[in-house]
């Protein structure tokens, strides 16, 4: 708690590293940047915590993200994922948290951003939730 303070920090940041399908009737795949755009700025605003930095790579027929934040913000995306995939017409589904790293010394990006990618993930083809 000291050393947050000396880093005015108010909360411990947190990276987790997630991965979803893109839904079969999506479109757009920048859709689904523009919405976790909107999403956690307002959730930023919101609950008024650490700035939220990461990348959502936005393949073919995944999406990979990498949030930096803090604890709140990641239950509040999960419940979101969660929201997705139990809507019929949710833009992606099968989501998956792959790994958390808790209380990260620095951050590895600067800002939260996406991109659309039009190129095949290697491997991705075979990955099916359990």
């Amino acid at each position: 708690e000291d050393r947050n303070r000396a880093l005015n920090k108010k909360n411990l940041i947190h990276r987790v590293f997630m991965v979803s399908k893109l839904g079969d009737g999506l479109s757009n795949r920048a859709e689904v940047g523009q919405y976790y755009d909107h999403f956690l700025k307002q959730m930023r605003s919101e609950m008024q915590t650490e700035p939220i930095t990461g990348l959502m790579l936005i393949y073919l027929k995944h999406v990979v993200h990498v949030l930096e934040c803090s604890s709140d913000i990641i239950l509040e995306v999960a419940k979101e994922l969660t929201n997705q995939e139990n809507n019929s017409e949710g833009m992606i589904s099968n989501s998956k948290i792959l790994v958390i790293s808790h209380d990260i010394n620095h951050r590895q990006y600067q800002a939260w951003g996406f991109r659309t990618l039009d190129i095949v993930e290697p491997g991705l083809e075979s990955y099916e939730p359990t």
